[in-house]
């Protein structure tokens, strides 16, 4: 008897999966959008996957293997509970990508779905939020491609690619998003994505044409506390990602010289920044100081790429364009938004905090705020090749 008790022990231990679902029993879904509705507070838009056919069409190259499914409600318990009666299986949010929110509702601010989201024990801390600009949330997800059939696949990627390799849009996940709203001396921004095209055509591809509309990336979304007050555009994006040190890596373009139509193109990557607070006579000092490395993409310009000299002047005008374009995109938003998006507040709660304490009301304390910028590039190479051949032909 001794024996087997063991083996009893160890009986009890194989219970199974107490919530076990089948994949013909369940709807994976892989992002959601967010409206105004016409007669409750909100309309959710919701992309649910069916996995056994998603399957099916990886292998067989198949139609849309999704279906994008809408109702109202007041609120994400309210929409949830009917959205059953449109969806047979049960909805399974742990493989959500992205939570897609229309210009009107964030203009008035949604915190109330963002303490769902962050509250649930499915929806992923890294879930990709988004600003549908001029254009509806349910629009984004209905907008299919004849390589990626399911839409919140392809705009997750796109998104990363955009920001990994052009800076022109940050990956703002749910977690950072609310520790952006919640922290002192900084405010939260999400990438904002429009329609180009023919909307009439939205929907469910089923040929392989290219689509329309093609949903892009536009803007920057500016949020002051928990509602959207306006956008930048994606150069000004840039200047944010460099401030904020989210800069991967950049292409940027400058003229020879003033007055030149000549340019040259220089790939920059290895980005750096650092930025010091300070407080004197009641108003805040910030300096920031950029190091980024690069190498010569293209060139118009003449200067002999075998001399030392060359990479140094290219290395100042690279310098002095990224500089006033960070100074030009702090002043439109000092002006215009008076919204710290750029997180300065934190640096001088962390640098400065007795001084930053004594602040009242820190959007006024940003608006005039001196700010300062020092950019130091290193080009390190110029491709397989020194001189250019356009001397040779002039």
């Amino acid at each position: 008897m001794r024996k087997l008790l063991p083996l009893f022990l160890l009986l009890c231990c194989l219970t199974g999966c107490w919530d076990q679902a089948e994949l013909n029993q369940i709807s994976l879904v892989t992002g959601m959008g967010l409206d105004a509705g016409k007669k409750h507070r909100y309309r959710l838009s919701v992309e649910a996957l069916n996995a056994t056919e998603y399957s099916k069409g990886q292998s067989e190259g198949g139609s849309s293997q999704s279906v994008v499914v809408s109702i109202e409600g007041n609120s994400m318990h309210e929409i949830l509970e009917r959205i059953h009666t449109k969806i047979a299986r049960e909805l399974v949010f742990s493989h959500m990508q992205l939570f897609a929110v229309s210009e009107e509702v964030a203009r008035r601010g949604f915190v109330d779905v963002l303490d769902w989201l962050e509250r649930s024990r499915q929806a992923r801390n890294r879930l990709q939020l988004v600003v549908a600009k001029d254009a509806t949330a349910q629009e984004l997800l209905r907008t299919t491609y004849p390589i990626q059939k399911v839409s919140t696949f392809k705009l997750r990627k796109q998104i990363h690619s955009a920001s990994l390799n052009w800076a022109i849009s940050p990956e703002t996940h749910l977690r950072e998003f609310v520790q952006m709203l919640v922290e002192p001396g900084k405010e939260g921004v999400l990438p904002a994505l429009t329609l180009k095209g023919d909307r009439t055509k939205t929907g469910r591809m089923e040929q392989e044409t290219l689509p329309e509309p093609v949903v892009t990336i536009s803007n920057l979304a500016v949020f002051n506390k928990e509602k959207l007050v306006g956008f930048l555009e994606l150069q000004d994006t840039k200047s944010y990602m460099w401030v904020t040190n989210q800069m991967n890596r950049d292409q940027v373009s400058v003229l020879c010289k003033p007055g030149s139509k000549r340019s040259v193109m220089a790939r920059l990557y290895d980005t750096h920044a650092e930025v010091k607070a300070s407080y004197r006579n009641g108003r805040p000092y910030f300096h920031i100081y950029i190091t980024q490395e690069g190498r010569i993409d293209n060139t118009e310009c003449l200067q002999p790429l075998a001399e030392q000299k060359s990479y140094a002047y290219f290395n100042k005008l690279l310098s002095r364009h990224v500089e006033q374009q960070i100074l030009s995109t702090i002043s439109l938003v000092q002006r215009t938004y008076k919204s710290d998006i750029f997180g300065f507040g934190e640096h001088m709660y962390r640098q400065q905090y007795k001084q930053f304490k004594e602040i009242k009301d820190w959007d006024e304390a940003f608006a005039r705020a001196k700010v300062t910028v020092q950019v130091d590039t290193n080009l390190v190479r110029s491709g397989i090749r020194t001189n250019t051949f356009i001397q040779d032909i002039e």
